[in-house]
């Protein structure tokens, strides 16, 4: 009975644990505002032509355990693109499509702070094709915009 039980128990969770997910530690600010869980989705990584879907909690993007370990012994120099949706409602609705192209090893570090910044709100020395550009920083290299003065504008959603 004792064997039998053991037994059943791990045919019940044995499946499951290719299921596990894993984490990649990201925090994404669009505009100086944290994104939340609910205002990203459709978030995915490109490397090498191969898809790797993620889901984004606040602070992190969850990873099935299996693409994990492909994200691991991939060349860590390559340069992975990580695309996402961001749905605003305010101060009205709007859904962003963004792309970031990093290296695959920034993923992989105790945390990423992405800061995306749409230069709709900035001077047209930033304009670029994407209307958009971002910074990061991590514990192994980071890299910045240059910095220019906001342009004021009333935010009617605080």
């Amino acid at each position: 009975m004792k064997f039998r039980s053991i037994f059943i128990f791990f045919y019940l969770v044995a499946p499951i644990k290719i299921y596990c997910q894993h984490q990649l530690n990201v925090m994404v600010t669009i505009d100086d505002i944290i994104t939340a869980s609910y205002n990203v989705s459709d978030s995915y990584l490109e490397l090498d032509n191969d898809t790797i879907f993620l889901n984004y909690e606040m602070g992190r993007f969850e990873i099935l355990e299996k693409d994990f370990e492909k994200l691991k012994v991939k060349n860590n120099q390559k340069n992975t693109v990580l695309n996402f949706s961001y749905f605003t409602n305010c101060p009205k609705q709007s859904i962003k499509k963004y792309s970031l192209k990093l290296e695959l090893n920034l993923f992989l570090q105790k945390y990423l702070l992405i800061r995306i910044y749409n230069f709709s709100s900035y001077p047209k020395v930033f304009s670029k094709d994407s209307g958009y550009g971002f910074e990061y920083i991590s514990p192994l290299k980071s890299e910045f915009l240059p910095k220019r003065k906001k342009i004021k504008e009333m935010n009617v959603c605080d």
